[in-house]
């Protein structure tokens, strides 16, 4: 029978908190620093919903630039008609750009991005909620919230580990 060394019955590891990582050995502990780097953090859907939410945000830029065309050419022209017409492409073009922003920050391994899609959502939320009662559609809603409801719940669990324990890291 093979005698076990003393080293190997005495070696206990185990993660900490703070991504410490604590080794008992001859009855002293050493301390190990782990760097979790963020992007590891995201679960391989989350990370299909960034490319699609990428490849999204440039078709509502499409969309986008399709609407500046249309606009240029009003069945009846008033002023009013225009400046409503711009202001709402601007802010479309201004969600839109938001949109695929909330995705690369999410990429790039930003601390505070989970933050920030937090906001940008609710800015879409009311985007959508505006259209599904002006359009009086409210599928709109309900396919955006089918829809977007798994993105948000990762995002929600891996929200602590992001901004307190991992790092930035590219390798």
């Amino acid at each position: 029978m093979k005698k076990v060394p003393t080293w190997m019955t005495w070696h206990l590891h185990m993660r900490g908190v703070n991504g410490l990582l604590v080794y008992l050995v001859y009855e002293k502990i050493i301390f190990m620093e782990i760097n979790v780097s963020r992007r590891n953090l995201l679960p391989l859907l989350l990370k299909i919903y960034l490319l699609a939410g990428v490849l999204l945000g440039v078709l509502f830029l499409c969309l986008g630039a399709a609407m500046v065309g249309h606009a240029a050419m009003p069945e009846a022209y008033s002023l009013a008609h225009e400046i409503m017409g711009n202001v709402a492409i601007a802010g479309y073009f201004l969600l839109s750009i938001a949109y695929i922003v909330k995705y690369f920050l999410l990429w790039l391994e930003v601390k505070s991005a989970i933050r920030w899609n937090w906001g940008i959502g609710v800015c879409w939320g009311i985007f959508i909620l505006v259209v599904g009662i002006v359009q009086n559609k409210p599928e709109y809603l309900l396919i955006q919230l089918v829809v977007s409801a798994p993105y948000w719940w990762m995002l929600y669990r891996i929200q602590n580990k992001w901004e307190h324990e991992a790092v930035r890291g590219r390798k």
